[in-house]
């Protein structure tokens, strides 16, 4: 009897081994030939270019306060811009998803990114060529909205979007709040910042909804991603149930009832094969 388990365990290690093995070779450095079959020179080739990711945990994260309290045009907004005591160059303008607008006389200027008074600034000094001393003045007709993809365990993972400053609980909040699987420790930002330099913001929820840590509630920005992981025991339930439960499943159809009579009869009643291991 003690052969056949050991059997089943020893399947079970070759499968855990088999899908943990990854070939560190195989992207080596293989040399490519040109079309002539001679080898290229390992001077020609491209160097990587590696993206160091830096890791900062909520609380020490210090918020960018000229950014929550401005708001940053975006693409889909409605603008109303007017140049005073000039009838015709008053017009409504939706920003392009290329984070344009136009203008009559000067054309295309970029919005997105910016507040509505650099905007305004811009257009003042492109338009002067024209006009003396131009007075112009923008409202927001309608917002476009920010979005941010909430994923991961939340009850509705995908596109959030809003139009003020919104925190990380909001935003987990419009997608549907954590589900009972989600690890509550670790919540993940990832943002980019001007310039292309990414970096992964951790918040710990459980500190933030249990104990009131402020500090860990940062305000979400337009493009940011919200990654929600699943909690250890949960992804080891599901490893015991779906890639050990098979193994166990074709020692059955292999001995037939002789692992049930091994771990407590054949009587008893299995809702998870996980429960082998805490008899």
């Amino acid at each position: 009897m003690h052969n056949r388990y050991t059997l089943i365990m020893a399947l079970f290690f070759v499968y855990v081994c088999a899908c943990a093995h990854t070939p560190k070779h195989q992207a080596a450095s293989v040399p490519a030939a040109d079309v002539s079959g001679a080898k290229k020179n390992s001077s020609d080739a491209k160097p990587v270019e590696v993206v160091e990711v830096q890791f900062i945990a909520a609380k020490d994260y210090h918020e960018d306060s000229w950014a929550t309290e401005n708001y940053l045009v975006e693409i889909g907004d409605v603008l109303e811009i007017s140049v005073w005591q000039i009838q015709e160059l008053q017009r409504e303008v939706v920003v392009r998803p290329d984070g344009k607008i136009s203008f009559p006389l000067i054309g295309d200027v970029i919005a997105v990114g910016r507040t509505i008074d650099e905007l305004r600034q811009d257009i003042v000094d492109k338009i002067k060529v024209y006009i003396k001393v131009p007075q112009v003045s923008i409202n927001i007709i309608e917002f476009g909205g920010k979005k941010v993809a909430v994923l991961g365990e939340v009850g509705s993972p995908g596109l959030v979007r809003f139009n003020g400053p919104t925190t990380l609980a909001e935003a987990i909040s419009l997608a549907g709040d954590l589900t009972y699987q989600a690890n509550k420790d670790r919540v993940f930002v990832l943002r980019t910042l001007p310039g292309g330099k990414p970096i992964v913001i951790y918040a710990n929820a459980n500190k933030m909804l249990k104990e009131g840590d402020l500090r860990e509630n940062i305000f979400v920005r337009s493009g940011d991603i919200v990654y929600v992981s699943r909690s250890f025991i949960h992804d080891f339930t599901y490893f015991m149930d779906n890639v050990f439960g098979k193994i166990i499943g074709y020692g059955e159809a292999y001995y037939g009832d002789t692992w049930k009579r091994f771990y407590g009869g054949t009587t008893k009643t299995w809702k998870y094969k996980s429960q082998m291991i805490f008899r």
